[in-house]
């Protein structure tokens, strides 16, 4: 399964102002999405960092639209709020992202689906099956992966951990 890691945007994509993403991918990379999206497999892994890097899924993503190039100088206006609203222009938007203008990336457009519980209670902090609203999972305390049990809680821990 694919999977994107949303690194310095874990915020605006947990608040759900981000509903975009611009990524440099090699051809392959890119092909692998758009092979994604012409098979129906919609429905990926987001998680706040690489796994790599010890990162956890946070939610899912479900593609909204086939991904496609864009030079980023071609980028629209209102997408700097899709985006996550971090900044308002282009030239910012590139240094953010250590980019230049004329660089071309894959835009990746998706609906954010956090993990969020089967039901809550005052005792919703380290519990070991999450509904994400394609099926359940369960903590897998060997990968480091600790799940919240709502909503609000996965949003005011993440917060929390990286204000």
């Amino acid at each position: 399964m694919s999977f994107i890691s949303f690194g310095i945007t874990t915020k605006e994509l947990l608040s759900g102002t981000k509903t975009v993403t611009r990524r440099v991918w090699t051809e392959k990379r890119r092909n692998e999405w758009v092979n994604n999206w012409n098979n129906s497999r919609l429905i990926h892994d987001a998680y706040d960092k690489s796994p790599r890097n010890g990162g956890i899924i946070i939610g899912k993503i479900e593609l909204t639209t086939r991904p496609y190039l864009e030079e980023l100088k071609d980028m629209p206006k209102h997408e700097f709020i899709a985006e996550g609203g971090m900044v308002d222009n282009v030239k910012d938007f590139c240094k953010l992202i250590n980019r230049k203008p004329s660089d071309i990336v894959s835009v990746i457009r998706f609906k954010f689906i956090p993990l969020v519980a089967l039901e809550c209670s005052e005792k919703c902090k380290f519990e070991s099956v999450m509904f994400d609203g394609c099926g359940v999972y369960n903590v897998n305390l060997k990968y480091r992966k600790v799940f919240y049990r709502c909503e609000q809680c996965i949003k005011d821990k993440y917060l929390e951990n990286n204000a």
